[in-house]
């Protein structure tokens, strides 16, 4: 059977978190295939995602704003919908979260910061 895939996946094993676009869950993920247009990720706990969501990345500590696309219990596709930079990025995550969970994300940020 013919891939119809725009771009290729790559098949990979990387850490990641998943955070609700509100800040109200970031959950450990890992993500299993990845390509120029998404990704496709697991989840350690089966929960339904927002369509809106962002994806954290260990290798790189790179931040993805995503759209859901499909969903199978622990398994998630996810649409890359990144129209900004990686700053911009950043501050939207802090801009999406009430602020009960400011300090929360504040410390997942410091906890996974590259070492200097």
């Amino acid at each position: 059977m013919q891939e119809k895939r725009a771009f290729p996946r790559l098949d990979v094993e990387i850490e990641g978190r998943l955070i609700f676009a509100d800040g109200t869950c970031v959950l450990d993920c890992v993500i299993i295939d990845i390509s120029e247009a998404g990704a496709r990720i697991k989840t350690a706990l089966d929960v339904v995602a927002p369509p809106r969501v962002y994806l954290w990345q260990a290798k790189t500590a790179t931040v993805f704003e995503c759209e859901v696309r499909w969903q199978e219990r622990k398994l998630i596709g996810l649409l890359f919908v990144d129209i900004c930079g990686r700053q911009m990025r950043r501050s939207l995550i802090e801009a999406c979260c009430p602020p009960e969970h400011k300090s929360r994300i504040a410390r997942w940020r410091e906890h996974n910061a590259p070492e200097k």
